[in-house]
């Protein structure tokens, strides 16, 4: 069992909380060579890494043209043990073709006859789940046994460039600052831009912290028309358009992350970055089980819905009746048991 694939082609949220996998494949098998597949977009999430030696590519978007293509190149790959943590058609193909001696899926895929080794999709956090990937080769296999914190690598460079986006834009690094991300692109899933604006205003009035306004490709506009006409305390910075790695960069030197249930929140959990996650219609189970990070949530009878759409009413209750005053009692407490600032 020498050569390992591990398949997850998108989000890249998802990618992130993968990556803890290659770190303990490593710790079991210390002499494994690991690869990973995914869509192009999140190589940079994995370059880097130093328990991956090759990071195997497809466009997203792609057709069957490309399909084939990458289940021939991972046939070509000759690998011994395969980790479909993704769980499509597109990884089935990847997985059925590769003549592998272990193909690994979830017990309940619908698409089982591909896979001859099955683990359980249940547990409490994301990333637990995908550790589950290691039970068949651990006979002592236990959850307290692997740390199941991802890690997102960035360069010197990634850095350096940062650093020059920041300051041109007014953060001053040498003083403590937080990341927040409102963006999301479900509605229920997105805590409503006033309620973090008054968060942001809270902190940086009374906790004399920079707040760092953070924005996936395409979402810049949603925070500054969104913000129009709001009274906002000069140590709210929006943030440069940065890379994935910048943003690691960024976050890592943070006090703290604030956002809604987003990439953003586990590129922070990479970074080792305190989160605090505002849950609309996702489950706590995508909130990491250390203590430096929680939740907070309405506690409607209907949540976690894992629905899109709210059947509720238009105005997402959990994410707008959720108001900034009735959060300031827990994110206080959080930021003083975690020495924020």
């Amino acid at each position: 069992m020498k050569k390992w694939l591990i398949i997850q082609f998108k989000q890249i949220g998802d990618v992130i909380l993968t990556t803890q996998l290659p770190r303990e494949i490593r710790k079991l098998y210390p002499q494994a060579e690991v690869d990973f597949l995914t869509f192009s977009m999140n190589k940079d999430l994995l370059t880097y890494n130093p328990n991956i030696r090759n990071v195997l590519t497809v466009p997203s978007g792609s057709g069957f043209i490309s399909t084939i293509r990458s289940a021939l190149a991972v046939r070509n790959g000759h690998y011994d043990v395969i980790l479909d943590t993704q769980n499509t058609p597109r990884s089935m193909y990847s997985v059925l073709f590769s003549g592998a001696e272990y193909k690994v899926g979830f017990r309940k895929s619908k698409r089982r006859f591909a896979y001859n080794t099955f683990v359980s999709s249940k547990g409490a956090y994301a990333g637990l789940i995908k550790l589950n990937m290691l039970k068949s080769f651990d006979t002592a296999f236990s959850a307290d046994k692997y740390d199941c914190s991802p890690e997102v690598f960035y360069t010197q460079a990634d850095k350096v460039s940062m650093v020059q986006k920041a300051m041109a834009c007014g953060l001053k690094l040498d003083k403590p600052y937080i990341t927040m991300a409102p963006t999301h692109k479900k509605v229920t899933r997105r805590w409503k831009l006033k309620h973090f604006a008054d968060t942001a205003n809270w902190l940086a009035e009374t906790k004399d912290l920079q707040v760092v306004l953070t924005y996936g490709p395409g979402e810049r506009d949603y925070i500054t028309s969104g913000l129009e006409g709001m009274r906002l305390h000069r140590n709210i910075i929006v943030a440069p358009p940065l890379t994935l790695l910048e943003l690691a960069a960024l976050m890592s030197g943070a006090e703290m992350h604030i956002g809604n249930d987003s990439a953003p929140h586990h590129m922070a959990v990479s970074q080792k970055t305190p989160t605090f996650v505002v849950i609309g219609s996702t489950s706590s189970g995508w909130v990491h089980p250390h203590k430096r990070h929680t939740y907070i949530n309405l506690g409607l009878d209907c949540q976690p819905c894992r629905s899109s759409i709210c059947r509720i009413s238009d105005e997402i209750p959990c994410m707008n009746d959720l108001t900034f005053e009735m959060i300031k009692p827990e994110l206080d407490k959080f930021i003083s048991e975690n020495k924020i600032g």
